[in-house]
């Protein structure tokens, strides 16, 4: 099954469709690739809705694994991107830090989907100021944040926030304390709509066999007994 059809059966609505969500199908595809999981399925945690604030955010996606936060995101001139970060741990309401000193757990993104590019954590330095190990924080009375600039932050009310790259100031960051949106030095932010996707787990090849398998004894167990009656 290629990444895109894995994706769009997992995801609520059809993919560009009227109504369906943020996720296009070629979005799918380009988080599937960037994560290097073509078998990728996401499944919704969470949607913004009126009225909704960081305590239905929270409620939603905290101890629930790998997720995707997408938002829709428009700077002070009224541009709008379609933007997010990957959180491979869980989101919580502990009020600190997600920290990642060594360099293997280093594996948080930032992307802005409008413009094709991709974030990663800054390497480890062997220096005080280690930017880079901050992948989260677990702000119960924030949305989101991602690294210590804070590189992307959603205020309590979900409609507002800022972008200023320092953590995850890597590839595709020209320079650090600029915007997730166009690196530029406008860091306000007022979003849209925000929605957080769960990273399905995917059944082993050897659980598929086994549960078709098993299907299969039932089957002819079903029909063994059928006769006999």
């Amino acid at each position: 099954m290629s990444a895109t059809l894995a994706l769009a059966l997992a995801l609520p609505g059809a993919a560009g469709a009227a109504g369906a969500g943020l996720l296009t199908n070629a979005d799918q595809a380009q988080l599937a690739s960037w994560l290097d999981r073509p078998d990728l399925k996401l499944s919704l945690l969470f949607s913004k809705s009126s009225g909704d604030t960081a305590t239905q955010f929270h409620a939603a996606v905290d101890n629930k694994g790998p997720t995707f936060s997408i938002m829709e995101a428009s700077n002070s001139s009224g541009q709008t991107w379609v933007i997010g970060g990957y959180n491979p741990y869980n989101w919580n309401s502990s009020g600190t830090p997600t920290m990642t000193v060594p360099q293997y757990h280093r594996i948080g993104l930032l992307f802005n989907l409008t413009s094709g590019k991709i974030y990663n954590q800054i390497p480890r330095y062997d220096i005080p100021d280690d930017f880079g190990a901050v992948l989260a924080f677990n702000d119960p009375s924030s949305g989101p944040i991602f690294g210590a600039g804070a590189d992307l932050a959603v205020d309590y009310n979900l409609n507002t926030g800022s972008s200023s790259m320092v953590s995850y100031c890597s590839n595709s960051c020209n320079s650090a304390w600029t915007s997730l949106l166009d690196n530029s030095a406008d860091t306000s932010i007022t979003y849209g709509r925000i929605e957080v996707y769960k990273i399905a787990a995917v059944p082993e090849p050897q659980l598929w066999q086994l549960l078709v398998a098993g299907l299969a004894l039932v089957g002819v167990a079903r029909m063994r007994a059928g006769r006999r009656a």
